[in-house]
């Protein structure tokens, strides 16, 4: 295989998401932002404290416009999370995805009464829906819910942690892949990217390289975005650490911040902060 390292490949392709949604801005994703947030209320105000009453015909008929909300809502944030997967660094970019996250998880809060509901049920009850062919067909997804029965917590605690999931794991994994995305190491004179590092690492030595590819590329060392435990009674928190504290950061974060072994970052980090 010939070395591609170096050359112009010109105009790459991208990802062809018509299927789902024209554009970020198109009418189109507007309109069933505005469609689904207007179904959740109607959804909610239909069945909230309502599903032991229902008879099969009727809770089939509530599952399925479940579905029907859920399957808008996981088309909208496909067509985000791919958006964002194709270009991580542009801050466009990653403001629409951020906003349709925050769109979609304020939505979907007022579903959360759904599954905790069929999960309240007993089984005698929920046996005797099932005997309609309505409801019956969820039968596969219905034994996957109630597999969290034991785990389940108070309506106004699911909520809170679905609310707090934006600003929580959600905002460390993009800030995770913002990061690794925007990290340069320099190789004969260029800078190379996490995945052109990695390739030369993985790549076979061809005849007439010489020493190879891995003879500059190391060391490779992920950073970590930890600090380092504090010794009991030092700073804010006794021997607690955090990233807002005043514990002493560790080797490789440290290394990342002053451009030490060979990782270079580009521009500041904006959830780090300058």
């Amino acid at each position: 295989m010939a070395d591609m390292q170096g050359q112009d490949l010109g105009t790459l392709p991208n990802w062809d998401l018509s299927d789902l949604y024209p554009a970020p801005d198109s009418a189109a994703l507007k309109s069933d932002l505005a469609k689904v947030e207007k179904d959740t209320r109607s959804f909610h105000d239909a069945y909230k404290g309502r599903l032991g009453g229902l008879d099969g015909r009727a809770f089939g008929a509530a599952i399925a416009a479940y579905e029907a909300i859920q399957e808008i809502t996981g088309r909208i944030m496909s067509y985000a999370q791919l958006v964002y997967s194709g270009n991580v660094a542009d801050p466009e970019v990653g403001k629409f995805y951020q906003t349709m996250r925050e769109r979609v998880t304020a939505i979907s809060t007022d579903l959360i009464f759904f599954t905790l509901e069929i999960n309240e049920l007993d089984d005698a009850a929920l046996k005797a829906k099932l005997t309609a062919p309505a409801a019956s067909k969820y039968a596969p997804w219905l034994r996957d819910v109630r597999l969290f029965r034991p785990h389940q917590l108070s309506e106004d605690m699911e909520r809170l942690l679905h609310e707090k999931y934006v600003a929580g794991p959600a905002a460390w994994n993009r800030l995770f892949d913002e990061t690794m995305a925007s990290l340069r190491f320099p190789f004969d004179g260029k800078m190379l990217t996490t995945e052109e590092a990695l390739h030369l690492l993985s790549r076979h030595q061809h005849a007439g390289q010489g020493q190879g590819d891995r003879r500059q590329v190391a060391p490779f060392r992920p950073p970590a975005i930890l600090a380092q435990p504090r010794q009991p009674g030092r700073g804010r928190g006794g021997g607690r650490a955090g990233l807002g504290g005043q514990g002493r950061l560790s080797a490789p974060v440290a290394r990342l911040l002053s451009n030490e072994g060979g990782m270079v970052r580009q521009g500041q980090a904006r959830l780090l902060g300058p």
